[in-house]
């Protein structure tokens, strides 16, 4: 019988707890998925609603070519797009899920 996910404890995990504005403290979970088991772990997660989060790195991605765009001067990012930008791009790495 498989190990309850809850238990397991993978190499490099790393638990962090999150906490926005008025929300309840949650405990994170993160670490690396080998490539060849990422649809096994996606599959897994989604039979016992488990969130899952995918982040990736694109500080470190020498695939895809970078974009040069810049904002303009003029350009003035609202309080509530820094906050949404800063949570998605937190750590070099942006988070879907």
């Amino acid at each position: 019988a498989p190990a309850d996910p809850a238990t397991v404890d993978a190499p490099g995990m790393q638990e962090t707890v999150e906490v926005s504005e008025g929300d309840v403290p949650k405990h994170v979970f993160s670490f690396e998925i080998e490539p060849t088991e990422v649809e096994t772990v996606r599959r897994a997660a989604l039979k016992i609603e488990f969130p899952l989060m995918e982040e990736y790195d694109f500080r470190r991605d020498s695939t895809n070519p970078n974009l040069p765009i810049e904002l303009k001067p003029s350009t003035a990012i609202r309080p509530y797009q820094e906050r949404c930008l800063s949570k998605m791009f937190g750590n070099g790495r942006v988070r879907s899920g």
